[in-house]
């Protein structure tokens, strides 16, 4: 795969990443077509891109239905951090019909995999409880296992279930410690529960000695 691997990685050189994407539309025209060179020759990384790209409208207008052909094609090549936006396509109904009974598999997979994002969307279904039979129990599982990798959201509902013992025993010191986990990532709904209900954030320094 000599060829199909110099074309990725030229394209993945040209198109940048997702943190530092290029600022040249035409370094990023040209690095897309470099990365569907590589895809037709069978490289799943490439689809990967090519999902992110189309999904985010780095090309102008958002393509979902690109989006989702790619990532799909990513997967059954064996593209591990694929499955976890297919999920969410199917979740959502984003260039696909929306399939509920498809998501929630792909999401657990790619949960035990180690992919935070689906840990904390099932967390959020089994909350909700209008795709699937609501239990806050495993709701908030699936919550502990993203705030365990950081996900600020998640942890700001671990603390909403242990405030209100929803699937738990109420535990407001633990809840308090979850919104600081939160609030140390800035955000926002944490930092004003912790200021009205929790002595305010950023806590007191403690004196000098």
């Amino acid at each position: 795969r000599p060829l199909s691997q110099a074309q990725l990685q030229i394209g993945k050189l040209l198109v940048g990443t997702p943190k530092t994407p290029t600022k040249s539309p035409q370094a990023m025209v040209e690095g897309v077509r470099y990365l569907q060179m590589a895809a037709k020759n069978g490289e799943a990384e490439a689809y990967n891109m090519l999902g992110y790209i189309y999904s985010t409208g780095k090309l102008g207008k958002p393509d979902n239905e690109k989006s989702f052909e790619c990532y799909s094609k990513a997967v059954d090549l064996g593209w591990g951090p694929s499955v976890p936006f297919l999920a969410h396509a199917y979740q959502f109904g984003l260039g696909t019909e929306k399939d509920i009974d498809k998501a929630i598999p792909l999401h657990e997979r790619a949960a035990r995999a180690g992919y935070s994002a689906s840990m904390n969307a099932l967390g959020g279904l089994y909350h909700d409880g209008t795709e699937v039979d609501r239990d806050f129990e495993t709701a908030l599982s699936w919550f502990e296992k993203a705030g365990d990798h950081g996900e600020a959201g998640a942890q700001f509902q671990c603390a909403i279930h242990k405030m209100y013992g929803m699937g738990c025993e109420a535990n407001l010191r633990e809840a308090k410690e979850w919104l600081e986990k939160a609030a140390s990532q800035k955000h926002a709904e944490s930092i004003r529960l912790l200021n009205e209900h929790f002595g305010g954030w950023p806590p007191p320094r403690p004196p000098d000695d």
